[in-house]
């Protein structure tokens, strides 16, 4: 009991939970122990939840939680607990909603009140360490709940009963969810309603969708690419471009040295908060590898190249594995490290040249931001270019070595600390934007970043046909696997088998299938619950289906059941992930951008089936003509030399030095050719 006198985070895995260790609150780490704890000293739990990123994160602990005054009464009154929400995803999600039911919005820091059994009964985000703006201040929040457990203990638990039963019910809220009435049960027009339904809150002048704050939504853009593409309506591929493009173009990605902040403060696209989340760079290069194989357009091709030298220059680790995340702040101020001024851009480029491209990112005396510049393409290029007297060629010149004077001149400032954990779910993500930039560019510096990373990852994270762990610090394997590192990484192994011909990729991807099913089974339906069997330090196991920001874990072992399922012709597998994504089909109509990972995947299995099998040492030239074509519902099967074991999809075909190339629509297999361009022509 004596812990609860002390702050316990100095030795944690945890950069966020490490930041808070010199913090006079006796901040502890969330166990089943706390609850003992509570239940004994009968004090109610604050649980907040943040990340190292995390602007806000950062205010609070410097006005609250770093002022004696205020560490005193926390410490006198609560058990407080820290917790990563990186680290421990299951317990941000359940407590989020509890946030959201109780006043309609979320956000991080997220401070949430408990009873000793874990149960929440009420919360806030950010509070101001004096009242201001609406806000109470976080004493007087404290005082408040503090005199509600004292003296109006029954309302308390009684809130708390009917939000925990609130929320354990919300997750099946969406599942067989009736269509829209007015909709058309014909499947193009149900294709095109979604799609419809998907502009009606896009943002046709700045792309995007909705206002501030505003938030990329990748997989969205991913189904405007697939209906334009399935359905030849150029309407929704040009929003996704129009997306694209703003956000290339904006302060929300860094214009020096690539990366994209998760999200952007204004609906231009101009004034991010700073942080750069690995996840959202790597779902960036996903969706901008569909666009380029669609558009063949330069400058994507660019972006995907500069967001891997981003993630290899600033993000991996010595070892293989790729880390978390960049904060927002260095020096204690927001975006220090990424702003300019004029004067700045003078002493590096010289006053003559330093006009020219100050005036291409949109760039003031006074600043545009703050004080301070945000670099930003203000203006298009070929206009800028015309007016500079260039042609396209030599701006592009001139621009490599502007950047890279410039990223040689930020390289000398303070940086933002690097989140060092290597979670498997987001890393697992980047192996298949990796497998997919690949695809669409044949650029080698992608496929062996892919094959170093399925290395790693497989070597880190596997034993015995089973994922072990969530992430790795300092070397260290750590914390519960939950559903989205295993959905994840068996996606990204399916993936990576289809570009390297890696049948050991396939034989993982189906083991680690059945652990799943295993491990993460709900007691009745075909959804998978988030957290595995053996975790016990929750309140309850939940399903999650939302997409949002990342792929729900359910909409990914869908995909990945109806894949593996006629991978192995396994009928259970395949039924049970078409039985997933009927139950979710009135969601993704009522509400495609919350749930655009399950469109994904429901806009493939209504194409016709159609599965590739290449054989023979010969084959690379064709795998690399079909990859760069677009076409997510495509199953590939590659074998460059013979297998160790069978697959259903290899039966009676043959296995030689030459290449031969099969193509089955509809569970019916056409003749083998050596020609791609042949089938093609013929198809």
């Amino acid at each position: 009991m004596e812990k609860i006198f002390r702050n316990e985070l100095e030795h944690a895995s945890s950069l966020y939970l490490r930041q808070h260790a010199h913090n006079p609150v006796y901040w502890q780490s969330w166990s089943v122990e706390i609850l003992e704890l509570a239940r004994l000293l009968d004090r109610p739990i604050l649980i907040s939840i943040g990340y190292s990123a995390c602007h806000w994160c950062h205010v609070m602990e410097r006005e609250s939680f770093e002022d004696p005054q205020t560490a005193a009464f926390m410490n006198a009154n609560f058990i407080n607990v820290k917790v990563d929400r990186e680290e421990r995803p299951d317990l941000d999600d359940i407590y989020m909603e509890a946030l959201q039911a109780l006043t309609g919005s979320g956000g991080w820091p997220l401070n949430m009140f408990l009873t000793t059994s874990g149960k929440p009964f009420y919360g806030g985000t950010y509070f101001p360490p004096l009242p201001a703006h609406g806000r109470p201040s976080w004493l007087d929040v404290l005082a408040f709940i503090r005199d509600h457990w004292d003296n109006k203990r029954a309302l308390v638990e009684e809130q708390a009963e009917r939000l925990t039963k609130q929320i354990e019910g919300s997750s099946r809220v969406f599942l067989d969810m009736q269509l829209p009435a007015d909709m058309n049960n014909e499947k193009s027009s149900i294709l095109i309603q979604l799609a419809d339904r998907i502009l009606q809150s896009a943002d046709a002048n700045q792309g995007g969708f909705g206002d501030r704050p505003k938030f990329p939504h990748f997989s969205t853009l991913s189904v405007l690419l697939a209906t334009s593409h399935y359905q030849q309506k150029i309407i929704y591929a040009e929003h996704a471009y129009r997306s694209l493009d703003a956000m290339l173009r904006g302060g929300i990605y860094d214009q020096l040295g690539g990366g994209l902040a998760r999200y952007s403060t204004d609906e231009k696209w101009f004034a991010p908060h700073f942080e750069k989340m690995l996840y959202d760079n790597a779902l960036f290069l996903d969706v901008l590898s569909d666009a380029y194989k669609l558009s063949k357009q330069e400058h994507y091709r660019k972006a995907m190249l500069d967001i891997l030298a981003f993630c290899c220059r600033e993000l991996k680790d010595e070892s293989g594995g790729f880390y978390a995340a960049i904060d927002a702040d260095s020096e204690g101020e927001e975006g220090a490290y990424y702003v300019w001024s004029v004067s700045e851009f003078e002493e590096v480029l010289g006053k003559e040249r330093a006009l020219k491209w100050i005036d291409f990112w949109g760039m003031t005396q006074e600043g545009n931001w703050e004080g301070h510049n945000i670099l930003h393409e203000s203006q298009q290029r070929v206009a800028f270019a015309e007016k500079w007297g260039m042609d396209e060629q030599a701006f592009n010149e001139e621009l490599e070595v502007v950047r890279q004077a410039l990223m040689n001149y930020r390289q000398q400032r303070i940086k933002p600390a690097t989140d060092q954990k290597v979670i498997l779910a987001w890393n697992s993500l980047l192996l298949t934007a990796f497998v997919k930039a690949y695809a669409a560019l044949g650029e080698d510096d992608f496929y062996e970043e892919a094959t170093a990373l399925f290395v790693y990852l497989k070597k880190k994270f596997v034993q015995s046909g089973r994922v072990i762990g969530h992430q790795v610090y300092a070397g260290e394997v750590s914390g519960h696997p939950y559903l989205d590192d295993a959905a994840f990484f068996i996606e990204a192994c399916l993936n990576y088998q289809e570009v390297s011909g890696d049948q050991s990729a396939l034989v993982l991807a189906e083991q680690l299938t059945q652990e799943v099913l295993d491990s993460f089974n709900a007691q009745e339906g075909a959804f998978l619950q988030y957290t595995g069997k053996h975790q016990q330090d929750v309140l309850f196991r939940k399903i999650n289906c939302l997409d949002s920001p990342m792929p729900s874990a359910n909409s990914v072992m869908c995909g990945n059941l109806i894949r593996l399922g006629v991978l192995f012709d396994c009928d259970a597998w395949q039924v049970r992930g078409k039985a997933m994504l009927t139950g979710m089909i009135g969601a993704i109509q009522r509400y495609p951008l919350s749930f655009s990972g399950w469109a994904i995947r429901w806009i493939c299995t209504e194409q016709s089936s159609e599965e590739w099998v290449l054989t023979g040492k010969k084959s690379k030239e064709s795998l690399s003509q079909l990859l760069a074509l677009y076409g997510p519902h495509r199953i590939i099967q590659t074998f460059f030399c013979n297998p160790e074991q069978p697959f259903p999809l290899l039966a009676g075909k043959t296995m030689d030095e030459s290449c031969s190339i099969y193509r089955c629509l509809n569970q019916s297999c056409q003749p083998p050719e050596q020609s791609l361009i042949k089938i093609l022509k013929t198809s």
